[in-house]
């Protein structure tokens, strides 16, 4: 699914990309990664946690988006001394090996795609054994999931229960968590 253009306009804000960078810290304070580890941010915009994450952490980050526009801001972006890439993907098709990466970040994506299990049975395919994920998204409450799943006939509809029990069905496990009004926040570690 593409975003609007309302969403794509804040989506690319400086306001949007401080606030990405900023989380992405908080993140890694949390999985304490490596300088020169792999970095994979999902679904990365214009870069900004990207490009922050290669220059204050001294990772190799690779930035993957849907929006060709958007890749191309990124790689804009990036200066040629950062150890940041980017390219235009589909995330239900990663083009990486399996287990490449330190640390795989998925903020804000999982519900604009309609196959996000495919997603994040990829992004578990191409996080190494005993490294991370940051995932974080909207999530419901479970009587408001429900809820919406009777209105709106969509079975899986996200919330913080369902994403707890599919993260240890994909053999994750849950280092940290936080929710606050429908949003989900957690890092999860490959066992």
């Amino acid at each position: 699914m593409r975003m609007g253009r309302i969403e794509k306009f804040f989506v690319n804000s400086r306001f949007r990309a401080a606030s990405a960078a900023r989380q992405a810290d908080r993140a890694l304070r949390i999985v304490k990664p490596c300088r020169g580890g792999r970095y994979l941010d999902i679904g990365c915009g214009t870069g900004a946690a990207a490009i922050h994450v290669a220059r204050l952490h001294g990772m190799q980050t690779v930035g993957l988006d849907v929006g060709r526009e958007q890749v191309e801001v990124a790689m804009h972006n990036a200066l040629p001394e950062q150890k940041a890439r980017f390219l235009t993907g589909d995330a239900s098709r990663l083009p990486f090996r399996s287990e490449s990466f330190d640390v795989v970040a998925c903020s804000m994506v999982m519900h604009h795609v309609r196959n996000w299990k495919s997603v994040l049975a990829e992004v578990v395919r191409v996080v190494k054994p005993s490294s991370f994920i940051i995932y974080r998204d909207f999530a419901a409450a479970n009587w408001a999931g429900t809820l919406l799943a009777r209105v709106t006939g969509r079975h899986g509809i996200l919330t913080e229960p369902f994403l707890r029990s599919l993260a240890l069905r994909f053999g994750l496990r849950q280092i940290s968590a936080s929710t606050r009004l429908m949003h989900y926040d957690a890092v999860w570690q490959k066992t």
